[in-house]
């Protein structure tokens, strides 16, 4: 039997990871530019672009940063981009950060129902698909009474 942890996080350490995740799937399938890339791309905006001001300069870099990671792709995938069910490793990256963001996304259901707001559903809703034999991973969302006892 494989040992279990049982880890404490706040849902921006949460929603870290799965970022983290999910960029680290997209590059070992070769889906490595800007629009694939998160954290880099939120560098980028946030070391060169002026809210309100001439961005010239931020899309200038931005595309320069794209063409170069155009060329290491060219280098190390061949140019060629793998999409889930290519890469075992990069497939239970997929689960566990799509699992987070299920979570996420069945929390702000239950807030929108609350609200008497209508839901939209998106792209993290709904089951998961399973790509693995590893077993999903549990997120409990603790509330912040059951937190001070």
């Amino acid at each position: 039997m494989m040992k279990k942890y049982k880890v404490t996080l706040n849902k921006k350490q949460l929603a870290t990871i799965a970022i983290s995740l999910e960029d680290s799937a997209r590059l070992i399938l070769g889906q490595f530019n800007l629009n694939y890339q998160r954290i880099l791309d939120d560098v980028l905006w946030n070391l060169h672009y002026k809210e309100g001001k001439d961005n010239t300069e931020y899309y200038r870099i931005k595309n320069e940063v794209d063409n170069h990671l155009n060329e290491i792709k060219k280098l190390i995938w061949n140019n060629s981009t793998k999409g889930i069910g290519h890469n075992k490793e990069s497939d239970l990256m997929y689960e566990i950060y799509k699992n987070i963001l299920s979570q996420f996304e069945k929390e702000r259901e239950e807030e929108c129902l609350k609200k008497g707001e209508k839901y939209v559903s998106n792209v993290h809703s709904g089951d998961i698909l399973k790509l693995t034999n590893e077993e999903f991973i549990k997120i409990e969302k603790i509330d912040e009474e059951e937190r001070k006892s």
